[in-house]
């Protein structure tokens, strides 16, 4: 059986195939196993020769496929894909979220003392809210705006950085410098650095550093030539590749009957572990606007290829955006999942959108068109 390119391939369903089909779909996702005609023919009063009649078009059509000549029909990654896109329309506001969930969420994230703490707890809330796992991934520093940094000295020629952008988003970093710098020196480099970059992007401020750095030096002072040194090891080029990576919950696949296989849990693991897989996998599943869903190979990850990745974007302002997400098995309760992703990405937006104004509730957000992020 060949499967079609794109769900655009698919014929038409009739309202019948339809509806049989959704049936099929809910059972699976909740049963984990094969679905038989007997059983489905129990939910429309119709036979089950009928019933099979049924499947075996949804089988030609692409949507199922039958382990064995005598089981049950389960579905295909065309077939997850057309659930997906043609038979839980209009659950991606994030309104359509139960409030038990946004409450659990509200009270998960009323502690807004730091963002990166905000981010670990989002994503171990996408976790507990599904069993599955969660993940977010913090947003790009180059286009943060610069407040102030610290130089606090740890033991020779090893110094504490301390990065702190406008939004609150803390930074820190051990760099290690070719010269000992005392703390009264570092304090000195501090302020002037302070004073020179407030309000700038963390990209404007490499930018100026580089080209401090490459000028003439001998026109600097000893203090100037020294914040530049120490501004360039501060916000280098590693710096700014590199991605903070919250994923919480993984444990949650050894619990699923999908994922018995040793040998495959320890390849999916190792995936897991690679924090550059996981960015890519974000990157790739945020290029829409909303909701996306890749569902089995659409991963682009092989190890990843018998689940799916609900994600969404986030954003701190129109030029500094995130990523979020869930992880789970390829039969997942697909009309919750994107309900939940949907809110979490929306109260993650409006809330670091509002870090400076802690008068404001969150514990409404979504539940009408003006409040959605």
């Amino acid at each position: 059986m060949t499967e079609p390119q794109s769900h655009d391939d698919f014929p038409e369903l009739d309202e019948r195939q339809r509806q049989v089909f959704r049936k099929i779909m809910e059972v699976f996702i909740r049963e984990a196993g094969p679905v038989g005609s007997r059983r489905i023919a129990k939910e429309f009063g119709l036979s089950a020769a009928t019933i099979r009649n049924i499947m075996a078009d949804l089988e030609d059509i692409g949507l199922l496929d039958q382990p064995h000549v005598s089981a049950g029909r389960t579905p295909t990654d065309a077939g997850y894909r057309y659930y997906v896109d043609y038979c839980i329309d209009g659950i991606s506001k994030p309104s359509s979220l139960d409030s038990e969930a946004r409450r659990r969420i509200s009270e998960s994230l009323a502690d807004r003392s730091e963002i990166e703490r905000i981010m670990l707890q989002a994503s171990q809330m996408l976790s507990s809210l599904t069993n599955y796992a969660g993940l977010v991934v913090a947003p790009k520093v180059r286009n943060l705006i610069f407040q102030r940094i610290q130089f606090i000295r740890v033991n020779e020629r090893r110094i504490l950085v301390v990065l702190l952008a406008k939004n609150g988003l803390v930074q820190n970093k051990l760099i290690v410098t070719d010269h000992d710098y005392d703390q009264d020196m570092l304090d000195r480099i501090t302020r002037l650095l302070n004073e020179r970059f407030g309000d700038k992007t963390l990209r404007e401020m490499r930018q100026e550093i580089v080209s401090m750095l490459e000028e003439d030096r001998r026109k600097y002072d000893h203090l100037l030539d020294s914040a530049a040194r120490l501004g360039e090891l501060a916000v280098n080029r590693e710096f700014f590749e590199k991605d903070k990576v919250y994923l919480e919950g993984t444990f949650n696949i050894l619990d699923l009957p999908e994922f018995k296989d040793l040998s495959r849990l320890r390849d999916l693991f190792k995936t897991f572990t690679e924090r550059a897989a996981m960015v890519r996998l974000l990157d790739r599943c945020l290029d829409e606007d909303g909701v996306s869903v890749a569902i089995g190979s659409e991963t682009e990850i092989p190890e990843i290829s018998d689940m799916s990745v609900v994600t969404a974007r986030y954003s701190m302002n129109d030029n500094v955006t995130g990523g979020l997400g869930v992880i789970g098995p390829k039969r997942m309760p697909y009309r919750q999942i994107i309900a939940l992703v949907s809110y979490m990405a929306s109260f993650l937006s409006y809330m670091l959108k509002n870090w400076d104004h802690p008068d404001i509730e969150f514990e409404n957000l979504g539940t009408n068109g003006d409040e959605e992020a």
